[in-house]
């Protein structure tokens, strides 16, 4: 015989309402809090910044490039005249173990430059010139920094950094070199880091223990606030 739809609706008031339904609701809040404090438990200061703002052309950088020598060959790299494109970028601070906070960075750009090029063959130095070109490309960096509040802004001190950053680019007078290098009797297998060398042009990063200035008045009212919020939680954690 089946049960009333009156009976079965009082069997699930005796059920909720005696010790069997206090088990169910004792576990269900258990269960919910659980879900609740998952979030808190995995949560820990973060701070990403895009500044859209800096995106755009920038001219003559007079970039620092890191020499070449290949033991055949010696190379001199400088750039006077170029013009580098933005066109996104993005900075994410995490507290560190141990002091600081790790820094992973990315930018999207590429860039046009005249490149002087300073050729050094047994001990003969010949000046050259070339046009080369970084096609669109993203640069990405990982390391460490401390970030100091200071009353002018914040002081930032270079913890970790990669040695380079390297930077794609494509150079007719770099095929040529390498052609005469391999025309030369003594080059052997010097030309193959030239090679290398003249398609990837090598930037140096900041060392360990440097420091720099940022000035408040570079960061927006909001973006201040979001440092200085993420720097209270860091200390916090």
């Amino acid at each position: 015989m089946r049960e009333s739809p009156q009976r079965a609706a009082a069997a699930r008031r005796r059920v909720r309402s005696g010790p069997e339904g206090r088990r169910r609701r004792a576990g269900g809040a258990a269960l919910l809090a659980a879900c609740l404090a998952l979030p808190a438990q995995a949560r820990e200061p973060r701070l990403e910044l895009v500044f859209d703002r800096f995106n755009g052309t920038y001219e003559n950088l007079s970039p620092e490039i890191v020499p070449v020598d290949t033991g055949a060959l010696g190379l001199r790299l400088r750039s006077e005249r170029n013009s580098v494109q933005l066109f996104a970028h993005r900075l994410v601070l995490k507290p560190r173990r141990g002091g600081g906070h790790e820094v992973s960075a990315w930018a999207e750009m590429q860039a046009d430059a005249d490149l002087e090029v300073e050729l050094l063959v047994a001990g003969l130095t010949n000046s050259l010139r070339d046009e080369v070109a970084a096609p669109r490309q993203r640069l990405a960096v990982v390391g460490a920094v401390e970030v100091e509040p200071i009353p002018e802004g914040y002081l930032l001190t270079i913890l970790e950094a990669p040695p380079v950053i390297e930077l794609a680019i494509e150079s007719e007078l770099g095929r040529r070199l390498v052609l005469l290098c391999q025309s030369l009797p003594f080059a052997g297998a010097g030309c193959r880091p030239l090679d290398r060398a003249l398609s990837t042009v090598r930037l140096p990063m900041p060392r360990p223990g440097e420091r720099f200035e940022l000035p408040a008045a570079e960061l927006l009212p909001g973006e201040r606030r979001q440092l200085d919020r993420y720097l209270r939680s860091a200390r916090a954690e």
